[in-house]
């Protein structure tokens, strides 16, 4: 584990001017830089930094941080993992004494990045290029568009890119593993891809794997000719475009999906630069996680055709059970999102995001209901058929709805309509208001010592009533009430004066906004984050600026307020009760130590019960 002595230098060396002016255009104002905030969609800038403190900001989303928070943040990346790379621009050795792991791939790797950069030179730099680019021309894309996604051309030439790897030291064996070129039975060999325009594909470390190339001859069968499988490019395990989307993706807070590349090159120069496309097969629940790590939110935007709507259908059940929030796009007339903005333009499309996107179960049950004769009894068993299945696993609420608006549209009573759902409800707290705990410091209990919150509830209500995030997150609502002025800090600090809060960070969070307010009357955000150290200014934008209480700047009734505060004293007493209990089992309950914690431990289970007592009078 870094030291926050390393972490504290690493941020205080590098130059967060020049390293927000990698992903953000700045100007500057005044003593500080302003730009679009990289993290959320906006016109007017209101991402600030700040040379002086070496902080990046958005004024808007509360995003960013020091040096290392800002590039964890941007490259989507663990908090060592942006340490490492930051150190090794400025050249601190961190001295990590696990060994370096060495990309058995990297040569491979390297070998399609030259075949994509001869393919660029082809389309640019060869008169049957020239040829292409007047096609991509008639396609509306422009040239930065058609620099952005690298697309290049393989010329007709039998053997062009076989001759050219082989002068660049490239084994025959590598270029066949990958794909590339194949051996005809006179023993020659001869390329893949042949007249084609080529669109590279990479991996989500934005390494070339693969490519797809489309036919520019009109007699040409077939359309599309794609990489073979190899030890780097499994199509079910990669989505195209998304590393190269992924700042916008987080920006935008959605993920837009099409079937096709031309749909999100097109959307792309439209503005629409958080598209992603699967690769032309079944979406699998590999290119879901992979999504998933990106973003919650995906709008499908397949093609508004039989096809397309059959392949989004089948895509719903892949992508929710990732747990992803799904909405779908409809799209009119039987077009692809590339031939919609084509004809109508970029404005009319983002009207129909905004005014033509269902969730599934709306989608799907319009769809069905539009294909279906109503006097015809075969198609209406289909029709039940398929609204059966697609509530298959639906909460009762939905089942509830849908069955009444079958019942309607079908003139029959709902009593009449019968569909099993396999669907359970939550059985255990972590599935309650949305809450999943955090993998690597959760807020309670300790590592070590178990902690049952139902014991603070009445016991006819210790299942059906649990406190859930509410109690969860008690410590980060009164963080930031602490955040929101001087008075809440004094009384907080007042009120948990002998308490430690369980979350170490947390305490260490509490402590600093107790100094800051020793020498300044009101809270600034920008100059607090100068304090923390990279691991709290982690937690502090992870935790507490993510918390609906200060998103929604919620006002919290005084009850609360004190609830909050029992909760927090409750934790922490019960905590230490544990810890006695184990180390009285560990000494046998000998000697004159035993007595001593044995008198901590009933002075202790006593305010334990009184605060219960509170607890449960003021909730």
């Amino acid at each position: 584990m870094l030291s926050n002595d390393i972490l504290q230098k690493i941020d205080d060396e590098t130059d967060i001017v020049a390293l927000v002016s990698e992903f953000v255009v700045l100007e500057k104002r005044g003593k500080n830089y302003m730009g679009l905030c990289p993290f959320h969609d906006e016109k007017t800038p209101s991402f600030s930094v700040s040379q002086e403190k070496n902080i990046a900001m958005c004024m808007g989303c509360k995003t960013g941080g020091r040096p290392i928070n800002f590039y964890r943040q941007i490259k989507n990346i663990s908090l060592v993992e942006a340490a490492s790379e930051l150190a090794s621009r400025i050249g601190i050795d961190l001295k990590i004494s696990q060994p370096k792991k060495v990309d058995k791939n990297a040569k491979l790797y390297e070998l399609m990045e030259e075949a994509m950069r001869f393919f660029e030179i082809n389309l640019f730099n060869s008169s049957s290029g020239a040829e292409v680019l007047k096609y991509l021309e008639n396609r509306n894309l422009s040239v930065d568009t058609i620099k952005h996604f690298n697309l290049g051309y393989s010329s007709t030439d039998k053997d062009q890119l076989y001759q050219f790897l082989k002068d660049q030291g490239h084994s025959v064996s590598d270029m066949i593993n990958l794909g590339l070129v194949k051996q005809s039975d006179d023993g020659s060999y001869y390329d893949l891809f042949n007249n084609r325009l080529m669109f590279p594909i990479t991996n989500s470390f934005g390494k070339v794997v693969g490519f797809s190339g489309r036919t520019l001859n009109k007699n040409d069968n077939v359309k599309y000719v794609n990489s073979p499988e190899t030890p780097i490019f499994k199509k079910g395990e990669i989505i195209y475009h998304l590393f190269e989307a992924n700042i916008d993706i987080r920006r935008k807070k959605h993920v837009i999906l099409y079937e096709g590349f031309f749909d999100v090159i097109a959307a792309y120069q439209a503005g629409f630069t958080n598209g992603v496309a699967t690769m032309g097969t079944a979406l699998t629940s590999n290119q879901a996680q992979l999504i998933k790590k990106s973003i919650d939110n995906v709008i499908i935007a397949f093609d508004g055709d039989n096809a397309g709507i059959n392949a989004t259908i089948a895509a719903i059940p892949v992508l929710t059970k990732a747990n992803l929030l799904v909405e779908v796009l409809k799209l009119p007339n039987k077009l692809d999102p590339d031939d919609y903005i084509k004809q109508f333009g970029s404005d009319s499309y983002e009207k129909l995001l905004n005014e033509s996107t269902f969730e599934p179960y709306q989608f799907q049950y319009e769809h069905y209901l539009e294909i279906t004769d109503l006097t015809n009894a075969n198609d209406i068993s289909i029709l039940q058929k398929n609204v059966s299945k697609m509530l298959s696993n639906a909460k009762p609420a939905i089942l509830a709805l849908y069955k009444n608006r079958l019942a309607s549209d079908l003139n029959i009573d709902v009593s009449d309509i019968n569909i099993k759902t396999s669907y359970k409800e939550p059985s255990n707290m972590s599935d309650y208001d949305g809450y999943i705990p955090p993998a690597e410091e959760p807020y309670y209990p300790s590592e070590n010592i178990p902690f049952d919150n139902t014991n603070l509830l009445p016991k006819n209500e210790k299942k059906d009533k649990p406190l859930g995030s509410r109690y969860l997150n008690a410590e980060i609502r009164l963080i930031i009430l602490m955040i929101r002025s001087k008075e809440w800090n004094d009384y907080l600090n007042d009120k948990l004066t002998i308490y430690e809060y369980s979350n170490k960070t947390i305490n260490m969070i509490k402590i600093k906004i107790k100094s800051y307010y020793e020498s300044s009357d009101s809270f600034d955000l920008e100059s607090f984050y100068g304090v923390l150290n990279p691991v709290e200014a982690e937690y502090f934008n992870e935790h507490i600026l993510k918390d609906e209480f200060w998103i929604n700047q919620t006002i919290l009734e005084e009850s609360e307020i004190e609830q909050y505060v029992l909760l927090v004293k409750s934790t922490t007493t019960q905590r230490r009760i544990e810890y006695l209990i184990k180390e009285m089992e560990e000494k046998g309950f000998r000697g004159l130590d035993i007595a001593n914690e044995t008198e901590e431990y009933l002075k202790l289970k006593k305010e334990l019960d009184l605060l219960r007592e509170d607890l449960l009078s003021n909730g």
